[in-house]
């Protein structure tokens, strides 16, 4: 399978499609929370918790459970990235 058959696989749109709902719901918890509340947690308590969510969410399993967790797991990798200024220091390199 050449590059474009790749983007092309339903497989994979379903994959890409799953891992940007994981870190879509991080960041909607994050605004819904917040929103609601008087409380401001740090980002990355919405990227795991929506981890921990997609582990006992019903209906969410095996492969599609992973990769919902994987998209958090991105957000708060990002979030984290971004309180220990490392992206400043990436986009400050080039």
């Amino acid at each position: 399978m050449d590059a474009f058959g790749k983007l092309a696989d339903p497989g994979f749109a379903r994959d890409t499609a799953l891992l940007v709902s994981g870190y879509s719901i991080a960041a909607a918890l994050g605004v819904a929370a917040e929103s609601m509340t008087n409380y401001d947690a740090p980002t990355e308590v919405y990227g795991l918790a929506t981890v921990v969510g997609a582990e006992y969410a019903p209906g969410v399993s095996g492969r599609q459970k992973r990769h919902v967790q994987l998209g958090a797991g991105a957000h708060t990798a990002l979030a984290l990235g971004e309180r220990f200024g490392v992206r400043d220091a990436v986009e400050g390199a080039m």
